[in-house]
Order: structure tokens, then sequence, then C-alpha cells
């Protein structure tokens, strides 16, 4: 199943799995600052990218998306909840896609991994987490390619 299906790919996690990963989400927002720089500069803004090997010129079929929705007084405002933000990890064919509240709860998952067994999708970004982690510090060269962002 391949992203264009996205709208058929939401799925509902146990309350144990999104509370895991809604944990994990300061750990994502350090890679998407330290691949994007500032996220505060970021309103209604969204980025999007592909790495590269620097050597080869090559994809390494790892993408990574980041998006923040809602105006300045909205985000300061306890009263309103629409500010959200996107994260869209992209590794081979599969992927997952994150929709937060601005209380960084989870509004909703889209994914194309199989979630049959318990805990796949914590599994898979725990994975995810640990290749970026990789890139940032691999001695290898690696480089940002922008592209059209899409949620």
């Amino acid at each position: 199943m391949t992203e264009r299906y996205q709208s058929q790919n939401e799925v509902e996690l146990q309350d144990n799995e999104k509370g895991l990963i809604e944990d994990n989400i300061d750990h994502l927002d350090t890679i998407v600052i330290s691949l994007f720089d500032n996220l505060d500069e970021l309103d209604r803004v969204e980025r999007q990218v592909a790495i590269y090997n620097a050597d080869t010129c090559t994809p390494i079929g790892i993408h990574l998306g980041y998006s923040i929705c809602g105006d300045p007084e909205i985000q300061t405002d306890p009263k309103h909840n629409e500010f959200e933000q996107f994260y869209k990890l992209v590794i081979g064919d599969e992927f997952v896609k994150i929709h937060l509240n601005r209380d960084y709860s989870i509004q909703k998952i889209i994914t194309n991994i199989a979630t049959n067994k318990p805990y796949a999708v914590a599994h898979w970004l725990d994975r995810a987490y640990k290749t970026f982690d990789y890139l940032l510090n691999a001695s290898e060269n690696f480089y940002l390619e922008w592209e059209h962002f899409s949620f």
C-alpha cells in the first residue's frame, strides 16, 4: 500500500500505546529541530525533506515532514485547542503520520504498517528514531533535499 491511500490508513491504538508514543514526542521534536533548525519560527509552515547520501548523491529512502498550524494567539490561549502539529516519518515504503493536538495528545495516527501486533506503531517509531539518531551522528555525510509537504 502506498502513501496515496492515506485516508484509508488511520489506525486506532490502545491507550497504553498512545501514551508511549506521546511520551516520546520530545525525542521526535529533537530530531526535527536537529534537521529543520528553530521550530519557533514556524507558523503555518510545512517542511519536508528527503535524506541523501552525499558520497553517491542518491536518496536513502528516508523522509521527514513537519507542519505546525495555528495563530500565535491561539498557541498561548488555553481556551483554544486549534494549535496542531503534524509529523510524517517515511522509511522505505512504510510511513507513520502523527497528528497532535496542542497538548501533545494524539489526535490521529495514519500508517501503512501492519498493526495486528500490540505496540506495532510504537516499535516502528522507536526504530525510526534510532535510524534518525544514527544519521545525525554518522561519520558518513548526508544532505537534505526539500520536498513538497503533504499529510
